[in-house]
């Protein structure tokens, strides 16, 4: 870098003349910031590339998943009927009633042999003895029957929801094997099973296609954080509800005590007079 006071050469990266001591033009700062800004620009389009190239690539394979869409929906709906089978079978196996009539089979059942042996140790009339004993056996015997009425009813109705399970699968089995045969039929294909429905593909595609996800993996960690919210949303909203229907139910019994304080105030005031 020469001078341009007195001419003097100095090194490109002093500041001033060696010589004179005059300031020098850094004419190499400019050059330096185009290039860091040209760096920032190409790295920006660079992302902006590899997104719209990732895009482009879901938007791909949304396009050959799409015509199992009415397959998807059927699955969905046959697995929703599933969850209430095992709801319904659920309860099935919790009904209390049951229960109790066991524990009175049980009790009936030991009252009645320390019965036999305290009234009847020795006997040798086993006539006498189940006259004697028919009071407390006939009870006993109910409470049997009863119980086993109620668990045949209970094995039939656990029966009943294990056929209807079987049948949902032998409807899904077919309908699944459809589903798989076209996912692994994609070429190319990079996501994994369980995202590879429609709806999740779509809303892979808008997260990456608008700027919020870079990669794959950020749009499913993305997608996964909108299925977790709207989730607790969902809970949210029913608490919600519940709370409201609580609040309103002591808005009723506050009136109802209001009133019925109320009309007992004018009964003692009669009464008084």
């Amino acid at each position: 870098m020469f001078c341009n006071a007195c001419g003097t050469e100095n090194n490109n990266s002093a500041a001033y003349c060696s010589a004179c001591g005059a300031k020098l033009a850094n004419n190499h700062a400019p050059v330096k910031s185009a290039k860091a800004s040209q760096s920032t620009f190409e790295k920006e389009k660079a992302k902006h590339d590899a997104q719209t190239e990732l895009a482009q690539m879901i938007y791909g394979i949304l396009k050959q998943v799409e015509p199992q869409t009415s397959n998807y929906n059927q699955i969905r709906s046959i697995g929703e009927r599933m969850e209430r089978i095992k709801a319904a079978s659920a309860q099935n196996d919790e009904i209390p009633t049951e229960r109790k009539l066991g524990y009175a089979v049980i009790a009936a059942a030991i009252a009645t042999i320390i019965f036999f042996l305290l009234c009847f140790p020795s006997t040798s009339d086993p006539i006498s003895a189940a006259m004697a004993f028919g009071p407390f056996l006939i009870p006993a015997a109910a409470f049997y029957l009863a119980y086993r009425a109620a668990e045949s009813k209970k094995k039939r109705r656990r029966k009943k929801f294990n056929n209807k399970l079987a049948a949902c699968k032998e409807e899904a089995r077919p309908i699944s094997a459809k589903i798989v045969a076209n996912y692994n039929s994609i070429p190319d294909n990079f996501i994994s099973f369980e995202y590879a429905d429609p709806g999740t593909l779509y809303m892979m595609y808008q997260i990456v296609s608008t700027g919020r996800a870079d990669t794959l993996k950020e749009a499913i960690l993305y997608f996964d954080e909108l299925c977790h919210r709207q989730k607790m949303e969902d809970i949210a909203l029913q608490q919600l509800n519940v709370t409201r229907q609580i609040f309103d139910q002591t808005i009723e019994i506050r009136k109802s005590l209001a009133f019925i304080e109320s009309m007992s105030g004018v009964m003692v005031i009669n009464t008084l007079r």
